[in-house]
């Protein structure tokens, strides 16, 4: 007996617009918070991965933030964009850090929860009045990889700056953008252009 091929569903991610994120970063007026999230959009982070930083992983030397054991036991390496080296000096500065970057209630010793990120976003969507339904920290990273792609970084580049092992996860982009094979116009809009 043969059995049909399953077909697996593919849904879009859930994204945030360029202005959703600033919206978002705008709000959130703990340092702390406003560091956490911003990272995570600036990097392409997954929530774990932002929880587990520390300090010695971020060079502002070389402008680099190294992640180490990501999922699938893989480390790599992604740049760190100038604005968040002053956001991230800036708040070394006030929380005075010494292993974790984002520590927890806990102490100094133990790192940030993943539930009190997810809580922060949830936070700041009520505050920026932004209804996403689904919307979770992953948006943001999500995100991240859209607007790269809406900027015209190539899609291999994106996938190692994401660490997919494949390049498939990270071509479900591309069906949100239609800026990757040139700006698409509709035939309506070309029926009244003189």
């Amino acid at each position: 007996m043969v059995f049909p091929s399953v077909v697996q569903k593919s849904s879009l991610p859930q994204v945030f617009s360029r202005e959703d994120c600033k919206k978002i970063f705008f709000v959130t007026k703990n340092l702390k918070h406003r560091a956490i999230l911003t990272l995570t959009y600036s990097a392409g982070l997954r929530v774990s991965e932002v929880c587990k930083i520390r300090i010695n992983d971020i060079d502002f030397d070389r402008l680099t933030i190294t992640i180490r054991q990501g999922k699938g036991n893989k480390d790599r390496c992604l740049p760190l964009a100038e604005l968040m080296k002053k956001g991230l000096l800036k708040y070394l500065s006030a929380y005075k850090p010494t292993g974790f970057l984002f520590y927890g209630i806990a102490g100094k010793k133990y790192p940030y929860s993943v539930r009190s990120v997810q809580e922060i976003l949830s936070k700041a969507l009520k505050n920026a009045n932004i209804q996403k339904p689904g919307a979770c920290v992953h948006t943001l990273r999500h995100s991240f990889a859209t607007h790269l792609l809406e900027n015209g970084t190539n899609i291999v580049k994106i996938q190692q700056l994401m660490g997919h092992s494949s390049i498939q996860t990270t071509m479900i982009y591309t069906r949100l953008v239609n800026a990757y094979y040139g700006k698409v116009v509709s035939p309506l809009d070309s029926l009244y252009r003189p």
